[in-house]
C-alpha cells in the first residue's frame, strides 16, 4: 500500500516494533519478495530515515506517548507503583531520558 514503493515498505516493515518477533512484517517482507522481487534486505539506517522523511512519515517515539506514558506514572507513583515503574520504563526505552529513571528510583 506504499505506491509501489517498495524500498519504503521494506525498510518500514524493519522499522516495525518487534520486529524480529513480528511474524506479520516477516510475511509482508516475503511477500514483497515473491511478487516484486523487492530487495527485502536490511537497509542501513540513513537510508530508512531518508525514505521515511522523503514520504513524510514519522520515524521515532510519539511524543504524546511518551508525555502519556510519564503524566500517568507521576499521577500512580503512589498508589500503583510497580505499574508506575513500568510506564517510565516504557518512556525510557522511548526517549532514553536517564532522569526519568531517577525520578522513579
Amino acid at each position: 500500500n506504499l505506491d509501489k514503493n517498495y524500498e519504503l515498505a521494506v525498510a518500514y516493515n524493519y522499522v516495525s516494533i518487534d520486529y524480529a518477533d513480528n511474524q506479520l512484517s516477516h510475511r509482508a517482507l516475503e511477500r514483497l519478495a515473491a511478487e516484486h522481487k523487492a530487495d527485502i534486505s536490511k537497509p542501513e539506517i540513513d537510508k530508512v530515515r531518508k525514505l521515511a522523511r522523503d514520504a513524510n512519515l514519522p520515524l521515532g517515539p510519539d511524543q504524546k506517548i511518551c508525555e502519556l506514558a510519564v503524566t500517568s506514572a507521576r499521577q500512580m507513583k503512589s498508589t500503583y507503583p510497580d505499574i508506575a515503574k513500568q510506564l517510565i520504563q516504557i518512556a525510557y526505552e522511548l526517549t532514553g531520558q536517564e532522569d526519568l529513571l531517577k525520578e522513579f528510583k
